[in-house]
């Protein structure tokens, strides 16, 4: 038998940076992260737009996923641990 390997990578560039509206984003794109996939999402720590981080935050933990922060705290890459 051969285990199935998912590739897929999904970009989250939030048009709308309030909580509500990523939060609503993120949880319908939670498939591709359960096949394996990768979320990356733009504008994870902007000091005008505090409800994409929330979001982001509230949903790596209530799904147990793995976020990891990179290019100064801008994006937040979001997979399985």
């Amino acid at each position: 038998t051969s285990s199935e390997h998912c590739d897929t990578f999904f970009r989250l560039c939030p048009t709308f940076r309030d909580y509500k509206t990523v939060k609503n984003d993120l949880n319908c794109c939670s498939e591709v992260i359960n096949n394996n996939g990768t979320i990356l999402c733009d504008d994870y720590n902007l000091t005008y737009a505090p409800g994409v981080k929330k979001a982001i935050d509230e949903f790596c933990l209530n799904n147990n996923f793995k976020c990891t922060i990179l290019e100064f705290d801008r994006f937040a890459k979001i997979k399985k641990e």
